[in-house]
């Protein structure tokens, strides 16, 4: 015998096997984060472009496929026609983000510039605020020092945080520089993946067919056609309920002339694509921006958010979506949390999508575990039927041998073998053979 094989069979060998194990298993859950983070960080910074490439094109290839069937469905050519779609649909993209950062930053400015400027108006009335009530709580006969000691910790609190964060403008700066540089990227690679579409789909297909065996292929080709019309619904009607209730909420903020139109409207429009807590934020941060300047606008505007979202909610949502993902509201709310903890935003922004797939993952996994179980079932029926068939076919059989048995019986009683007659031995067959011996 083998030395490892003396010491595999130990029985000491397989419980220090599963401690180890055990032990390794709670150093990794215990810093998943650490290794998490890093490690997906590396991986986002060194794939950013790609990955903003691959998501544009996927997002873009819908409206090049509808160019090509109606704006340039004249042209003969196919591979003339995808390019001069391809072309425009990314000249569309860009003018739209051109046009929002061109809208988006002076406001942007404005609005930090009137919080700058009105620092020391908000610190006074905050300040006058704090002196009356703690004059009235004086006339209560209430100690008031813990309110002086509370505007001194919230002053330097501010003043700390400021100094803080004034050192990180430089890094502010080079990501928000990085982030446009892969985003310049990104489009290029996008052109890219456009245009050799049919390429790489094909080959990614060769690829698959020779890997994996043809029933699992098809399963795999069948479950990202389906992932894949959830996500272009999902999306394309997100985008059409976020531009809709984003115009809605310029509209009636421009019904009672507010200010920051744009930029409130804008910021509404992108937080409602977040499931559950998009309209809370977006609502919070308009009332932000317009309580610095006027705080009844803020509290119309709160008002315009609760409207807005009950329409949304009861009227645009229920005619965009239908209720087709078919996915309940629990599990909405959990992937919403659960994504935004792991990924951030875009774990919030696709967690509809992702119960949905889940959703029909665990359902089309119930109806073939039915349909096992009901197979399982009818073969052991048969297998019954089968069984007691044998069985009256053996009871047959019985019944036949005994038959054949007392017929054979009834013959041996009647035949007679030996019988003497006048002192000698003649076999005879039956009675009436033995009187006609007897006989003569």
């Amino acid at each position: 015998m083998k030395p490892h094989k003396k010491i595999t069979e130990q029985p000491w060998f397989h419980y220090s096997v599963a401690t180890c194990s055990a032990v390794v298993l709670f150093l990794l859950l215990s810093n998943f984060k650490l290794l998490f983070s890093s490690f997906f960080g590396t991986l986002k910074t060194v794939l950013s472009p790609l990955i903003i490439g691959l998501i544009t094109a996927y997002l873009v290839d819908p409206v090049v496929k509808s160019m090509e069937k109606h704006v340039f469905r004249k042209i003969e050519k196919r591979k003339l026609r995808r390019s001069l779609s391809m072309v425009l649909a990314v000249i569309i993209v860009l003018l739209v983000f051109v046009l929002l950062m061109v809208s988006l930053i002076p406001q942007l400015f404005n609005s930090g510039k009137t919080l700058v400027d009105n620092m020391d108006g908000y610190i006074k009335t905050a300040e006058a605020f704090l002196n009356t009530i703690s004059h009235q709580l004086d006339a209560f006969s209430i100690d008031t020092s813990f309110l002086d000691n509370m505007q001194d910790r919230i002053f330097s609190m501010i003043s700390t945080w400021i100094q803080d964060n004034a050192s990180n403008i430089f890094n502010t700066s080079y990501n928000i520089g990085l982030t446009a540089m892969n985003f310049v990227i990104g489009m290029i690679l996008a052109l890219y993946f456009l245009g050799d579409k049919d390429h790489l789909v094909s080959g990614m297909k060769h690829f698959l067919s020779l890997t994996l065996h043809p029933t699992r292929y098809h399963r795999l080709l069948d479950f990202s056609r389906r992932c894949h019309v959830i996500l272009i619904q999902y999306i394309s009607y997100s985008l059409l309920e976020a531009l809709l209730v984003g115009v809605l909420n310029a509209i009636l903020m421009a019904c009672f002339k507010m200010n920051y139109i744009i930029l409130i409207s804008v910021t509404v429009a992108v937080t409602n694509l977040i499931p559950t807590f998009g309209p809370i934020i977006g609502g919070a941060i308009g009332a932000f921006i317009l309580v610095l300047i006027n705080p009844l606008h803020a509290l119309y505007f709160l008002i315009i958010t609760v409207v807005l979202q009950t329409i949304d909610g009861y009227v645009i949502k229920p005619r965009l979506f239908g209720g087709s993902l078919g996915v309940s509201g629990v599990w909405i709310l959990l992937f919403v949390i659960v994504g935004g903890k792991l990924f951030g935003i875009a774990g919030m922004l696709l967690a509809i999508p992702c119960a949905a797939i889940v959703s029909f993952i665990y359902n089309d996994w119930k109806i073939s575990r039915a349909n096992l179980i009901s197979a399982r079932a009818d073969k052991a029926k048969d297998e019954d039927s089968e069984d007691d068939a044998d069985d009256n076919d053996d009871d047959n059989d019985d019944d036949q041998n005994n038959d054949g048995s007392s017929t054979s019986e009834a013959s041996a009683e009647t035949v007679k073998t030996k019988p003497e007659v006048n002192g000698k031995t003649v076999p005879e067959v039956t009675a009436s053979a033995e009187l006609s011996e007897t006989e003569k």
